[in-house]
């Protein structure tokens, strides 16, 4: 196990269920489904490039738009964003909510395909195509983005929480990131992590960002574009203003028929059923593709009898005055995850979209949609999957005999299989031995003094009890040695097992990239970057960093 990448099959492990396994199969009916583009060679869409051929006037509103984001770019990634004025350039997109400190590993993991996957088109295309990541901020789900999950030296997860009040359905770039919240985390981090020279720079790079940030997606998109700032990666926020103009006709498409994704999706959905696909989505009759955002708080929308309820007010429009106030007010309008990659795809030049399990089966459910919006599907390209893990974790594994994908094994299995009694037992028929032995002798001496000298049965007796006394003593120090040296071992599974797979699941889906920056910086990244770009994509990685 000395190569820097270990590329391992996920029957073995990584992402399962059928969706995700059936994007890699050509003969799963999931492709009748799916635009799923084969990773070793993608041609070129001429529909999406036929879409975006002639719309000069949306790539300057793009551009101007992107630039007007404020956000801090590279020499590179400035570069990237002219090059989006280039008529034939298109982009790869990727999209996540803005997690505490970047969020869980899989984001790294998509951004990572993302820029690997544009870089590859472009050389085979032989036009720009400029990685892009959407911004997820929209959403309002608090919960599942105010926590960060710490590799801590002592093995296993330990959580940061920011711990405040978030009033209503806020959504998350609306949610202020201040310098109290950075230095609650700077202290987590130096409770879990000792003051290494990467530690203290680690912080110095949060600080750096903390002082850019006002919002909480500040904080996020600014994380990665500094991460991946030798890349030409760009950040898109789809609540901005020009955004949501560019986004009008599907809003309007879908107030004017606020029922048809319903039985577009209620098709499908019986079609994949049918060939045992369980369906991601599931929406509730009369509940609208879209929410209103009212100033406090993101809403839900519901259609009855003609009528648009703004649920959680006492809010309703006709379809006239809710497509009046669209007009107005497009900002108040954003997609839901049913609408959003119609939304994606209809304002920026996607060639293909990076999609984890999950997003993959959903959008297994939304070609309807696309059809009735006239939209022309990207390629879909499934992110690649990918465990970070240290020098010392391999020598670990090696020393005990072991691959990663015994990791996936219950720590007793494991530990019947490595276990090496073989001392224990030497030593134990050893004593046996002697103690037999010691019989033996006591009894020929007994015999004889019964004979000659029968007053020393009673010393004999009383010092070789002292003898066996001792020989049970070295037993019990052996066995004590052999339970000391088992947990020993057994700690050692425990920690790579909670390094590797915390909690039972995938480190991409606990870890945050934070702990690995603390480790060993982001001097890994761009090699990693590299590295990446021979990967095919079909298989689960193991990338050791550390050389």
């Amino acid at each position: 196990m000395t190569s820097t990448v270990q590329s391992i099959n996920f029957s073995d492990l990584g992402p399962t269920g059928k969706y995700w396994l059936g994007a890699f199969d050509p003969n799963s009916p999931i492709h009748r489904f799916l635009p799923l583009g084969p990773l070793d060679s993608i041609s070129l869409s001429e529909e999406r490039n036929q879409y975006w051929r002639d719309r000069t006037t949306d790539r300057k509103i793009l551009v101007e738009g992107i630039g007007n984001s404020n956000l801090p770019l590279s020499s590179t990634q400035s570069a990237a964003l002219e090059r989006l004025n280039d008529p034939s350039s298109l982009c790869v997109v990727t999209g996540q909510q803005p997690g505490l400190a970047g969020g869980p590993l899989y984001t790294f993991n998509k951004i990572l395909s993302a820029v690997v996957f544009a870089k590859r088109l472009e050389s085979e295309w032989d036009r720009p195509v400029i990685p892009i990541l959407w911004d997820g901020g929209e959403d309002h789900d608090y919960e599942e983005i105010n926590h960060l999950d710490w590799l801590s030296f002592q093995g296993g997860p330990v959580r940061f929480e920011i711990d405040r009040t978030v009033e209503g359905d806020r959504p998350a770039y609306t949610l202020p990131f201040d310098s109290s919240q950075l230095d609650f985390l700077i202290e987590f981090i130096g409770s879990v992590h000792p003051p290494t020279d990467y530690r203290q720079s680690l912080e110095e790079f949060l600080q750096e960002i903390q002082g850019q940030s006002k919002t909480w997606t500040d904080f996020f998109d600014i994380l990665w574009l500094k991460i991946f700032s030798n890349h030409p990666l760009l950040v898109f926020r789809p609540w901005e203003p020009f955004a949501r103009e560019m986004a009008h006709p599907i809003f309007a498409e879908e107030i004017n028929r606020p029922e048809a994704f319903h039985s577009e999706i209620a098709e499908t959905t019986q079609e994949l059923e049918a060939l045992d696909f369980k369906p991601q989505i599931h929406k509730k009759e009369g509940l609208c593709s879209f929410f209103y955002w009212d100033g406090g708080e993101r809403r839900s929308v519901v259609h009855e009898e003609g009528t648009f309820h703004i649920q959680g007010t006492d809010q309703k429009f006709k379809k006239p005055d809710l497509l009046d106030e669209l007009k107005n007010n497009p900002t108040a309008f954003s997609p839901s995850a049913v609408l959003r990659p119609l939304v994606q795809d209809a304002i920026l030049p996607v060639a293909a979209s990076v999609l984890g399990p999950s997003e993959i089966a959903y959008h297994a459910q939304i070609g309807g949609m696309y059809e009735r919006h006239r939209i022309p599907r990207p390629f879909i390209l499934p992110r690649f999957s990918l465990s970070l893990v240290f020098p010392k974790q391999v020598a670990h594994l090696e020393e005990l005999g072991l691959a990663w994908t015994d990791l996936s094994r219950d720590e007793a299995d494991l530990m019947k299989g490595i276990v090496q009694s073989e001392f224990l037992e030497q030593g134990l028929r050893a004593i046996e031995n002697a103690k037999s032995a010691h019989t033996d002798t006591l009894i020929k001496l007994t015999e004889l003094a019964s004979q000659q000298s029968k007053g020393l049965i009673d010393p004999l007796n009383k010092q070789f009890g002292k003898v066996e006394k001792t020989l049970s003593q070295v037993e019990d120090l052996l066995r004590r040695d052999e339970m000391k040296r088992q947990e020993n071992l057994r700690q050692r599974i425990v920690g790579l097992k909670e390094a590797f797979l915390p909690e039972g699941d995938l480190q991409e889906r606990v870890y945050g990239i934070l702990p690995f920056m603390a480790r060993y910086g982001q001097e890994w990244i761009d090699p990693l970057v590299e590295t990446a770009d021979q990967w095919d994509g079909k298989r689960h990685y193991v990338y050791r960093l550390g050389g």
